[in-house]
């Protein structure tokens, strides 16, 4: 026989009869104390290894609201808590994705083994700012399309490059890249005069015969971290073109007219003839 308990004390009599009608059965009772369903929704302990502070807020207040300040490296809590009861459960939300600075908000739900009974604790975790101001490339090119600092050579912690170009190089190209998408490029300077503001590349002129500084200014996301980068571009004074304009001989009529675009076996070719 399935009997049905409710919560509280309930009393099962199991009565016996002797074959033998003369002798009286007998009454067994079972005190049956049926306990309500656990209501307990408390943590016993909470942590987080990125954020020592939480340990001391939830000894001294166990209820919460709690607070966190992590780096900006970490993009979640590791996080450690405990039920004080077995019978509870427990499902935390918004612990990951930390992917901007600023208020996140991670709630652990703890159901009691009661399913209507169930309390939030709430961290309030405020993530860092960047302070990367750092560059994870900077191409250097000029009209001819040349690179003047390759990947192997740029290195994010070598903040000086020294280049050298040819007299017929007036302007060159500054395309920087950073190495964390939050900072921003705030500045490009030639000699420390604000050539270009904030663009993703810079066409900058060179003076000939001297070395100009330009450099490309960085801000972290923080606002306050900047990082220079300094390219030192020596144009040489000689011209390096070495080209004739033109070419006229008395007595001689040359098959093309002279000048840049003829072909080197032309030019041979025209020399022979004209010799």
């Amino acid at each position: 026989e399935i009997i049905s308990f409710s919560v509280g004390t309930t009393n099962v009599n199991i009565v016996t009869t002797a074959e033998d009608p003369s002798v009286t059965g007998k009454t067994y009772i079972i005190h049956v104390n049926r306990l309500p369903l656990d209501t307990d929704t408390s943590l016993s302990a909470l942590s987080a290894t990125e954020c020592p502070e939480l340990a001391t807020q939830f000894a001294s207040n166990p209820d919460g609201p709690f607070t966190c300040t992590i780096d900006n490296q970490y993009t979640s809590l590791t996080l450690t808590h405990t039920l004080h009861s077995a019978k509870s459960t427990s499902v935390v939300n918004g612990n990951s994705g930390f992917t901007v600075a600023g208020p996140n908000t991670v709630t652990i739900t703890v159901t009691a083994q009661d399913t209507s009974v169930t309390k939030d604790y709430v961290i309030n975790v405020t993530r860092k700012p960047s302070s990367n101001a750092l560059l994870s490339a900077l191409d250097v090119t000029d009209t001819n399309n040349k690179h003047y600092i390759s990947s192997e050579e740029f290195d994010s912690d070598t903040k000086s490059y020294d280049i050298y170009v040819l007299n017929s190089i007036s302007t060159l190209t500054l395309t920087p890249t950073v190495a964390d998408s939050t900072a921003t490029i705030t500045a490009y300077k030639n000699d420390g005069t604000q050539v270009c503001g904030q663009a993703a590349s810079c066409d900058i002129s060179i003076i000939s015969g001297s070395t100009s500084v330009l450099t490309v200014e960085i801000t972290a996301e923080d606002g306050t971290t900047v990082e220079t980068y300094t390219v030192n571009a020596t144009r040489s004074a000689l011209s390096d073109i070495a080209t004739l304009s033109s070419l006229s001989a008395t007595d001689c009529t040359f098959n093309e007219t002279w000048g840049t675009t003829i072909s080197r076996s032309e030019e041979r070719r025209v020399g022979k003839e004209c010799r």
